[in-house]
């Protein structure tokens, strides 16, 4: 009963703002978790975060980052049934040199930006597409998520898993190509800096792009205003050398991106290790 009314509200939210305009749907979906979000209590996590990537800030302007935070995401979630349009007349594109003419090619990212915009442009521009996610443990929403993700079957979902993995190598090899956001805790990974504190991060993806003969490209969504972004590729990663000095790199990429725009961050992820952290200041 309990999964059944989360999907019910999840359907409900879905089909409200799909009813409004773009424009409106986003402003309505940011002022209302703008108001609310701050409120919750992960919200505290997200401020520990906060600590740690900026101890040079303010409490109040923490804060401030926190509020604005919960008004982009509130924007993304609300953009999501209008996320077609979006991306066939809201986007500016920038480094299209750098994406590569034939696949497989693997697109490394985080949850930046509108970070669900990649996959559906590159699917319309003749991409085999393919992203990874984890599932919510309610059925019924994963259902939702899954149909709206795959805009008619043209994009794969792979769950975050070994056997996700698995298939995730097959569909390089098909060839297609896959989105990846890197930026989550991976418990089994390996303790990398990520604004000079250890982060426990996945590495696997490096092995699977040699495996797959796939370059390792960096893109970045930013929100510019309101509905309106930007979407940029970058060179590809050197996979030469060792994974933890290659992840390194990445993470300072990411950092520069999250210091330039910091609300369009996801800093509610338990992105840092208590226990890696305390070893550290030891």
């Amino acid at each position: 009963m309990k999964y059944l009314a989360e999907a019910l509200l999840v359907y409900l939210f879905y089909g409200f703002f799909r009813l409004m305009p773009v424009g409106l749907a986003s402003a309505l979906g940011g002022f209302i978790f703008a108001s609310v979000g701050p409120l919750f209590g992960v919200s505290k996590h997200a401020l520990n975060n906060l600590d740690i990537a900026f101890p040079e800030k303010s409490a109040v302007e923490k804060k401030i980052i926190l509020k604005e935070m919960w008004e982009h995401l509130g924007r993304t979630l609300a953009e999501y049934p209008h996320l077609p349009y979006i991306v066939k007349n809201h986007v500016e594109l920038s480094g299209l040199e750098n994406i590569p003419k034939q696949e497989p090619v693997i697109f490394l990212s985080g949850h930046i930006g509108n970070w669900e915009i990649l996959p559906l442009f590159l699917a319309n521009v003749g991409y085999n597409m393919g992203v990874v996610y984890r599932a919510p443990n309610n059925p019924h929403v994963d259902k939702l998520l899954l149909n709206i993700r795959s805009y008619e079957g043209r994009i794969e979902s792979f769950n975050k898993s070994r056997r996700g993995t698995m298939e995730m190598l097959r569909h390089l090899q098909g060839p297609g190509s896959v989105g990846l956001l890197v930026d989550q805790k991976f418990n089994k990974g390996e303790p990398i800096p990520l604004f000079g504190k250890p982060a426990m991060t996945a590495l696997t993806f490096m092995d699977m792009a040699r495996k797959a003969n796939a370059p390792v490209i960096p893109f970045r969504s930013e929100r510019l205003q309101g509905h309106k972004f930007r979407l940029s590729f970058y060179p590809p990663v050197n996979l030469e050398g060792e994974n933890a000095e290659i992840m390194t790199g990445v993470h300072h990429l990411l950092e520069d991106w999250i210091k330039e725009r910091p609300p369009q961050w996801l800093w509610l992820h338990k992105r840092w290790d208590s226990k890696a952290l305390k070893n550290a200041e030891k």
